[in-house]
């Protein structure tokens, strides 16, 4: 057990090459390695590894201590949750595990999302996009189920790839780097939007979307405290992350 991590730290960031050094660190962030893709596996389907997820995200975690800067004013925390989540997700498109049927359902249930809230003004109901498709109720709510893995993928992914010129919409979020007056612009009207977007959701929306990633709570435990089923949460989650998407879709087509 580490009982003085910033220790390690203040001694790391004066010698990086100090082998023994890194690897006590990556010994005492590995958990939040575990944490990231076990919250990750619960909307991918069986045939994902937890496994790959895991070691994807170690190399995540091993790039995020040799990049780590200190006097930027982010916590590790938060740079190592960044870089986790983006290699586990390098590693989930170099699988291509994502059927293309998947996709085009997702698609389509964006774009009838993106109708009903032009139609209506405001956030549509269940009810109004479920109309908009012309399902009945339960075939909307199995069509949610099916596409919940896309959720993973939708706000990353929304502004660009992952390459040194495409940068997605977290690392832009996230990124302390002096940015020039059109970057510091383009981050201050996306932070608006999803700002403003989140703010028009129901109540029940808005708790999952705070539970989710400011509590990070699972799907289990949001559906405990709002009670709700795990199954509801999920839905829920599902149907925000494409209202989000399509959000961030339409700005960025209009640049």
């Amino acid at each position: 057990m580490i009982d003085n991590i910033q220790a390690i730290w203040d001694e790391y960031l004066k010698n990086r090459d100090n082998n023994q050094l890194k690897e006590k660190l990556l010994l005492y962030y590995i958990p939040i390695v575990r944490v990231i893709a076990g919250r990750m596996m619960i909307s991918l389907p069986d045939s994902v590894s937890i496994d790959d997820l895991i070691s994807n995200g170690l190399i995540g975690l091993i790039n995020a201590i040799e990049k780590f800067d200190d006097e930027k004013g982010v916590k590790f925390s938060t740079y190592a949750n960044i870089k986790i989540k983006g290699a586990i997700l390098d590693g989930l498109r170099e699988l291509d595990w994502m059927p293309r049927g998947l996709r085009e359902k997702s698609n389509m249930l964006e774009h009838a999302i993106r109708s009903a809230e032009m139609k209506f003004g405001r956030v549509p109901t269940d009810l109004e996009v479920s109309e908009e498709l012309k399902m009945d109720m339960e075939s909307f709510l199995d069509l949610l189920n099916e596409v919940k893995v896309v959720s993973l993928m939708s706000l990353d992914g929304a502004v660009g790839g992952r390459t040194e010129s495409d940068r997605v919409l977290l690392d832009v979020i996230e990124d302390n780097r002096i940015k020039t007056p059109a970057e510091e612009s383009e981050i201050a009207e996306l932070k608006s939007i999803l700002v403003k977007s989140i703010k028009q959701l129901k109540e029940n929306e808005r708790n999952v979307i705070a539970l989710y990633y400011y509590e990070q709570l699972t799907l289990k435990e949001i559906g405990e405290v709002l009670g709700l089923t795990e199954s509801r949460v999920s839905q829920i989650h599902t149907k925000v992350i494409l209202t989000l998407r399509a959000k961030i879709k339409d700005y960025v087509n209009s640049k």
